[in-house]
């Protein structure tokens, strides 16, 4: 740590006071103060360069939340941006309805979002030639439109080709690895499992971005949300990266039904794919939000202090029903559409 201590003061002329706190056991986060007293976090490691260049591209599409703000380079061997202080909503706060309405509605600005990067160099442009002293940010050299996203071109160019085959082996590896997983423990359906990850394997079109490209937040989720003193919404934990249509939005439901300690804890999980039934892509959303809550549900496995406690085996008799009636509707439509096409 002292070595990257030493490289930001000489670098960045920000010198650390006091002590240096690191944010968990196994984290790479650490949190410290300077001399004047402004907080800031370091993480080690070499960030992802999509990544990095997107979060710096958000300065000029003016997001309506808070996010890491980078002062270090690409090429750096850690990330270094201001703190970003305010309560953790995986604390009890994604409970209130007020705030999951908040963050649900970043998720649906996101993706509108992630289309404009293709935007910013020509905003650059602009702005440059509208003002000679124009700088994006004091760290940043003018932006490549590959550097952030294809075009939003109608016809896939080959950057879009290599997302929607990222996305597409990413979740047919995890829908793999998940079902194995609940397999194991013998909590759910056998051929339950099976015609889902038929579907997790095949339907390649919930690899297809409506407009633009297919990037989320990998994990949108309580553990990486804040808000701040202003109640701003601050994201954190960010890596950008092609998944699923619709992927971040049922992440962040299956989450917190996962998590919830209401009587019907998957009432919010089961509200939002019923008001989408008579929209398009329903059938997508169906498989996705299958996909996220078996997602969810292998992830939390991981945390032993889950798994061994008693309202965790509670917890998944309800999370087997949701995803049931996610795969049974799913196989229903699919059987309706080929009679259809029979007939």
């Amino acid at each position: 740590m002292e070595a990257f201590i030493d490289d930001i003061a000489d670098r960045y002329r920000i010198h650390a006071f006091g002590p240096i706190r690191r944010m968990g056991a196994a984290s790479s986060s650490w949190q410290f103060m300077d001399v004047s007293g402004k907080q800031w976090m370091l993480k080690t490691g070499r960030p992802d360069s999509r990544t990095f260049t997107i979060l710096q591209s958000f300065s000029l599409l003016f997001p309506p939340f808070r996010y890491p703000e980078p002062i270090s380079q690409v090429d750096d061997p850690y990330l270094l941006y201001p703190y970003m202080d305010g309560a953790p909503l995986e604390q009890g706060l994604f409970e209130n309805p007020e705030v999951a309405g908040q963050v649900l509605e970043a998720i649906d600005r996101l993706p509108v979002l992630m289309r404009s990067l293709a935007l910013i160099p020509q905003l650059e442009q602009a702005l440059r030639s509208g003002n000679g002293d124009f700088s994006p940010s004091k760290n940043r050299e003018a932006s490549a439109p590959r550097a952030l996203a294809n075009t939003g071109e109608l016809f896939p160019n080959h950057h879009q080709r290599m997302d929607i085959d990222r996305s597409f082996q990413w979740t047919k590896d995890r829908a793999n690895a998940c079902c194995d997983l609940v397999r194991t423990s013998g909590m759910w359906s056998e051929t339950l499992l099976e015609t889902f990850n038929v579907y997790a394997q095949s339907m390649q079109s919930i690899h297809y971005a409506i407009a633009g490209n297919n990037l989320s937040h990998t994990a949108l989720v309580p553990e990486h949300l804040l808000l701040d003193d202003n109640t701003t919404l601050c994201i954190l934990g960010w890596h950008i990266a092609p998944r699923p249509r619709f992927f971040m939005m049922y992440s962040y439901l299956a989450w917190e039904a996962l998590h919830s300690g209401k009587p019907d804890p998957f009432v919010d999980f089961r509200a939002r794919l019923l008001e989408n039934r008579s929209r398009p892509f329903y059938d997508q959303r169906l498989l996705v939000a299958a996909f996220c809550l078996i997602d969810q549900v292998e992830r939390c496995s991981q945390d032993a202090s889950h798994t061994t406690s008693q309202a965790w085996v509670e917890k998944m008799r309800p999370a087997e029903q949701a995803f049931r009636d996610c795969v049974e509707r799913l196989d229903r439509l699919k059987l309706n559409s080929q009679e259809k096409d029979l007939g």
